[in-house]
This record gives structure tokens, C-alpha cells and sequence, in this order.
């Protein structure tokens, strides 16, 4: 350990959540949400959820949404000094005191269909957009290893100014005796 180099880090998070179902008529509920995050180095956030259900009938159901996501660094990834193995120990990851926490909006929409033999089919599409997504980049590389402190690499944790993500889920699930299967892609 170099000198001067304290290796006790410590940072408190406290956090509380709350969430409530309306049911605004007798076949939609409402979901709403809200998290407050108090961090000891980032400050205090409030991320929130919304979230509606729509039983069209008694075999559609019909949900969407939008919530947003609020992370902040792990210890290892908020510091300077923080260095640990990666790639097999081919690298090393670098930790980055000028991360920010990664925040995201996200949104959804889906449709579960339910057959009376048990059968359920869903399809959901969501679309995220990441604002200071926690990322590594490469700030050194060297196959042989002369010019990256003994390593073929070092990747430090950095924030990207924006990231999109975009895709469907599909799920099945249905019943074969007293077993069930549920099959999922993404």
C-alpha cells in the first residue's frame, strides 16, 4: 500500500420510497411512486414512477409506464486511488473521483394475453435514456505491456454524456401436467 494511503473508505446513502395503486375505475389501476436518495457525497434526488393497468378483458390485459432511475457510483468506481485486476489480471480498472450519478428515464408498454387452458403470451417494448452512464473507457493500451504500469490495459470508469436502449420482451408461459414452463426473450 503506497504511503499516505488511507484503505478505508466509507460514504453513507439513506434512501426511502414510496408507492400507492389507485384504482380509477374497475378495470384500471394507476401505480404512483416516488424515491428520495440523500448520498453523503451526491446530494439528495427524487426519482419517480408512474404506471397504468388496463384489464381490457377478462383474457388482455394492456400496461405502460415511465419511471426513472438514479445510480450512484460504487466506492470503487468514485476514486482515484482505486485500482483492482481486470481482464484476467491482463488490466487494470481505475476509478474516476470526477463521476457523476447515472440517471435514466425509462418507459414502457405491454400486453399480456391469457387463454382458459392456461396459456399466457406477453410483449412488452421499453425504451431507456441514460443521461452520465457509468462506462469505462481505455486510457492505456500496450499488448505487451511496457507502458501501462506491467499491464496490457487500464480502463478508468467515466461517464458517457448519453446512452439509448431500445427492445422488446416476449414471454410465454404455459402449463405441461403439474409443471410450469415460462419461456422468455429479449
Amino acid at each position: 500500500l503506497p504511503a499516505g494511503l488511507d484503505p478505508v473508505m466509507t460514504r453513507w446513502n439513506a434512501a426511502v420510497f414510496a408507492e400507492d395503486n389507485w384504482h380509477l375505475r374497475d378495470n384500471f389501476t394507476a401505480t404512483l411512486g416516488l424515491r428520495y436518495d440523500q448520498n453523503q457525497r451526491y446530494g439528495s434526488h427524487f426519482t419517480p414512477r408512474l404506471y397504468g393497468v388496463w384489464d381490457v378483458s377478462q383474457s388482455l390485459i394492456v400496461k405502460g409506464g415511465m419511471s426513472g432511475g438514479y445510480k450512484v457510483p460504487q466506492l470503487k468506481q468514485a476514486d482515484d486511488n482505486i485500482i483492482e485486476p481486470a481482464g484476467g489480471g491482463r488490466g487494470w480498472d481505475m476509478g474516476n473521483t470526477s463521476l457523476k450519478p447515472e440517471e435514466s428515464t425509462n418507459y414502457e408498454i405491454g400486453a399480456v394475453w391469457m387463454s382458459d387452458l392456461g396459456f399466457q403470451l406477453g410483449v412488452t417494448a421499453y425504451h431507456t435514456r441514460f443521461r452520465n452512464k457509468i462506462d469505462r473507457e481505455r486510457i492505456c493500451e500496450d499488448p505487451i505491456g511496457l507502458t501501462c504500469m506491467g499491464r496490457q490495459y487500464i480502463a478508468q470508469y467515466v461517464n458517457r454524456d448519453a446512452a439509448e436502449l431500445n427492445g422488446v420482451e416476449v414471454t410465454l408461459d404455459f402449463p405441461i401436467r403439474d409443471v410450469d414452463v415460462s419461456l422468455n426473450y429479449t
